[in-house]
Order: structure tokens, then C-alpha cells, then sequence
């Protein structure tokens, strides 16, 4: 039976993830003030887990919904059964906060990715990715019917290698994350932004870990580099910023937008966000528009963090970003800082091969608005003699 045979199968490569230490457990949790988690056993932990980048998730009044609004759905597709206001003046919102012609917003930014490339890309085409590009990134890719290449991380040289390899396209799409989620490190996008424009290409930046937390005034990536109104379309999400899973976005010009909402299936075959689900994003923005205290202590708390952590005599692979990684190389070594951390209470991740070449293991700490100084000085005693115990 096909249905038996399967199972067993799976039965078989469970087991095998198990036995190689790959097996993913989904720890319960219970959320507590100042960045610390509650485990199911009772026990609290100090997160450096968590994308609340700016400590807003537990916001009051961004959880506030607008009096008069549904406390239902939107009931149907925009297009088939009509738009409401509030996706209109998100839009806007959206279009004014990032500097550009015209938006649209989406569920998820998971439907955003894989919606944009199968609604402006054809089998004369061709996608040029990053080669650590997000998953879904390279999700949508496939789905449209052009050809996909990737070029080395950040490899400004072999991009421009894969542009000249592929002049006898129609049309060419150089995508890339703002910031690799994995290690906290910006992709080049001056140079990405000269490459486009030598080779008439179109640029599409998903800037999901930038937004909000980069640049003078939280516009992300893009504006941390001064590219905000040089790349074509600019995908976000704004409930990143407040542990939501909703809030995607693409934003670029004008008639690349109406060409999406008239393409994009993810636009066209799926119920949108609810209205009260949007509300906070609105006044999320509002908040990033006149509010810079949470963005000017999450600034100063990474800055600390990294600066320690360097002075201490640790590989840090950067800080701009309040995601930093921290090289140790060995995975063993790795997992067992990981392991002593977590014994001391501290919640952090490690990542070994094959999500990082072998040999480049690393730790990986999301620092938040929420973190205490004292905390964050007490994390890095503890991980500086962690690494020094474990690799010495």
C-alpha cells in the first residue's frame, strides 16, 4: 500500500534526524517582561531569540482596535468582493514612510515573496539571487517560469559575472535580502544599485530584517545605504517588528504595483489581513514617524553588545545589525556553548553545517529594545568564558 509504504519512510528519516542530533523540538513558552521567556518546566530565560527588535510586541496601545471596526474579516478577495479603507491607508501609510510611488499589502511576507516573481517574470527571463537569499525568496523564483542563477554572498564581482553571462535575457532581476537573516550582515546594496543600472536590470530588495531597525529613522537597509528610492521594489514586513505574522508588503513604483494587484496570485486568490490585524500596523508607523526612543536604545544596546563581545577577544562577523553572529568554527564546540548557555539561563542558537560552511559554525544573538544593560553585560561574562572553556 502506497499510503503504508510512505509513512514508513518517513518513520525511517525522522529517526534518522533524531539519531544525528537534526531534530528540531519546538520548546513551549510563555512570554515575560524585559526579553526573559518562561519554559514549560517554570524555569525564565533571558531571549536573544526574538525579532521584537524595538520591545513594541507588548505594546498596549498598538494593540488597541479602532473603534466602528469589524471584529471580523475582510470576507472575500479585494478585487472580488471590494477593498476596505484600512488596506488603503496602510497603503499610503506605507508609500509615505518608505519614500515610494505606490504599495500593496499582503497576508504575510511569505506570500509576498512567493507572488511578485511569477507575476512579472517570463521563460525569457532571468532571476539572479544571493545565494544565502532567504527560502521563500528562492520559493517564488521557482514557481516563475524564468531561469534562477545565484551568485556567491555579497559577491558583488560574481554578481556582475552572472549580469554579463546573461545580457541575451530579456529581462534580468537581481533580488537579495537587505540583511541575511542568518548573520545580521547588510547586503551591498550601493553596488547592487551601480550593477542594476549598468545592466538594466531590475532590483528587488526583501528587506524583512532592515525595516524599522536600520537607518537614521528606521527605514531599513535602503535607507541605511541612501538607496531609498534607487531600487525598483522594496518588500518588507512590518509585523516582524512586533512579533505578528501578518504584515507584508511590496512597495516601488507605480506601475510595477498595479501590475502586481492585477498579477500577483497571492493578491488575487487570498482573503486579505483582517481589519482589526492592521490597525497596529498603522499606528506602528505613526510610532516610527515621531517616536525614536525605542530605535536610538535598541542602537546603543547592540552597539554595547558587539563592542564587548570584540574586545573580549571574540569573532564577531558585525554589528550594524542588532542580529550579530559570532563566529567559533568548530560545531561540537558550538553546540556545547549553546548547551552550557542554555544551562545558565541564557536562550540563544548556534548554527553549524549545513547552514553554514563547514568549519564556520556559529552563535547567533537577537538583541531587542527590551534587553537591561545589566543583563546584556552579565550574558557576555558568561558567553566570553563559555568560549574560552569550550575552545582553549
Amino acid at each position: 500500500m502506497v499510503k503504508g509504504e510512505l509513512l514508513k519512510i518517513i518513520e525511517s528519516e525522522l529517526n534518522n534526524l533524531e539519531a544525528a542530533g537534526l531534530y528540531k523540538e519546538e520548546r513551549t513558552v510563555g512570554l515575560q517582561p524585559d526579553q526573559m521567556v518562561e519554559l514549560s518546566g517554570g524555569s525564565t530565560y533571558l531571549n536573544f531569540c526574538s525579532s521584537d527588535y524595538l520591545g513594541l510586541a507588548s505594546d498596549s496601545d498598538l494593540g488597541r482596535v479602532e473603534e466602528g471596526s469589524s471584529p471580523f474579516g475582510s470576507s472575500s478577495t479585494r478585487l472580488l468582493c471590494g477593498t476596505l479603507k484600512v488596506h488603503q491607508d496602510l497603503e499610503s501609510w506605507l508609500s509615505l514612510f518608505f519614500d515610494r510611488e505606490a504599495s500593496m499589502v499582503l497576508p504575510t511576507v511569505y506570500e509576498a515573496h512567493l507572488g511578485i516573481f511569477e507575476a512579472l517574470c517570463g521563460e525569457k527571463d532571468v532571476i539572479i539571487l544571493d545565494a544565502l537569499a532567504s527560502s521563500s525568496l528562492r520559493d517564488g523564483a521557482r514557481l516563475s517560469q524564468a531561469k534562477v542563477l545565484f551568485y556567491q554572498n555579497n559577491d558583488m564581482q560574481n554578481l556582475e559575472e552572472q549580469l554579463k553571462k546573461t545580457e541575451h535575457h530579456r529581462f534580468r532581476f537581481i533580488v537579495t535580502d537587505g540583511v541575511f537573516t542568518l548573520n545580521g550582515i547588510p547586503s551591498d546594496l550601493i553596488s547592487m544599485v551601480d550593477l542594476s543600472k549598468k545592466y538594466n536590470a531590475t532590483l528587488i530588495v526583501s528587506d524583512v530584517e532592515g525595516v524599522g531597525v536600520m537607518g537614521a529613522t528606521g527605514r531599513g537597509a535602503l535607507q541605511w545605504q541612501n538607496v531609498q528610492t534607487e531600487v525598483d521594489l522594496l518588500i518588507g514586513s512590518l509585523g516582524h517588528l512586533i512579533g505578528e505574522s501578518g504584515g507584508g508588503f511590496i512597495s516601488g513604483r507605480k506601475d510595477l504595483i498595479r501590475w502586481l494587484k492585477q498579477k500577483s496570485k497571492p493578491y488575487l486568490f487570498q482573503i486579505p489581513s483582517s481589519p482589526r490585524s492592521l490597525f497596529p500596523y498603522i499606528k506602528l508607523i505613526e510610532r516610527l514617524n515621531g517616536d525614536q526612543a525605542p530605535l536610538d536604545r535598541l542602537n546603543k544596546l547592540k552597539n554595547l553588545f558587539g563592542q564587548s563581545l570584540v574586545d573580549h577577544g571574540l569573532e564577531v562577523l558585525g554589528f550594524d545589525h542588532p542580529i550579530i553572529a559570532v563566529r567559533i568554527g568548530n560545531a561540537v564546540a558550538t553546540q556545547r556553548i549553546v548547551n552550557y548557555l542554555f544551562e545558565k539561563q541564557i536562550y540563544a542558537t548556534g548554527y553549524c553545517y549545513p547552514l553554514v560552511p563547514r568549519g564556520e559554525a556559529l552563535l547567533r544573538f537577537q538583541i531587542t529594545a527590551g534587553h537591561s544593560v545589566e543583563a546584556l553585560t552579565e550574558s557576555i561574562q558568561t558567553l566570553t568564558h563559555a568560549v574560552h572553556r569550550f575552545l582553549d
